[in-house]
């Protein structure tokens, strides 16, 4: 019943919990991901809870990422995207807005949305009444990069010469070798966070981690999945007391692979 009928409900906090049951319904193998992604997009449009909202973006990011097989993302790609276009141009308050706009550019695949997010980053485009702040243009970059779009080497190089807050520019000069196309570059800045001192920032670790293990590039992460878990026990003692939960999640997030199932196991 709430497969097909769970927008309707009125009360936001009965919505929330019910998402959660479903998700949890999807994870034990009893609801599969198609039907309760097209739940989420008939429900999006509707919602005008700004909590249950966040809740349905994080995990339309989730299943499209996590669940669905590769086929059926890419058919499925053009819809969600528009959805979320939608969304970002509909009209609904600056944070609604700015929401829509990261999950968009955490699911955006096709080349229309890629020109898309490239023509915003460049500002020769714009969200009516929706600002991009320094973050926003370097989520945006980093995230073109990782698709390797044409050019994503001088864009990168753009934004970096672009962010004026000398630490954000740090981060974002450190995070660059984790987004590079060439594979021996992006060993060789995991191979750096082997060191201690090269994990101080553990937010920035992290984010670099994840870049490395996005399911786009998961296949060529697989060599360093058994060294990064690898490693727990020294970021245990090393590290504060949450990075050990927050290095496992970034480095097996993008993973789905029978190859990356058994280096856990």
């Amino acid at each position: 019943w709430l497969s097909r009928h769970l927008p309707e409900l009125p009360d936001a906090l009965t919505r929330a919990s019910a998402w959660i049951t479903l998700r949890e319904c999807l994870l034990d193998g009893a609801l599969a991901p198609e039907p309760l992604l097209e739940l989420v997009l008939a429900a999006l449009p509707r919602e005008r809870d700004e909590q249950v909202r966040e809740l349905l973006l994080a995990g339309l990011r989730e299943l499209f990422w996590e669940h669905l097989p590769d086929a059926a993302r890419a058919a499925l790609a053009p819809r969600v995207e528009r959805c979320l276009r939608e969304g970002v141009l509909g009209g609904g308050t600056p944070s609604a807005r700015a929401g829509f706009l990261r999950a968009f550019r955490a699911v955006a695949t096709t080349p229309e949305a890629l020109a898309w997010m490239e023509a915003l980053w460049a500002r020769k485009d714009a969200v009516p009444g929706l600002p991009l702040s320094e973050r926003d243009e370097s989520a945006l970059a980093q995230e073109l990069a990782l698709r390797g779009v044409l050019g994503w080497k001088g864009l990168l190089e753009a934004q970096l010469a672009r962010i004026q807050d000398a630490d954000r520019r740090a981060e974002f000069a450190f995070l660059m070798p984790s987004l590079d196309a060439d594979p021996a570059v992006r060993r060789a800045f995991f191979a750096r966070l082997e060191d201690p001192s090269q994990r101080r920032r553990e937010p920035w670790a992290c984010a670099g981690l994840r870049f490395l293990n996005h399911p786009l590039r998961a296949a060529s992460a697989l060599p360093d999945l058994g060294r990064g878990l690898g490693l727990l026990r020294e970021i245990q003692r090393t590290g504060d007391i949450f990075f050990p939960q927050n290095w496992a999640g970034t480095l097996l997030g993008g993973h789905a692979s029978r190859e990356a199932q058994a280096c856990v196991e």
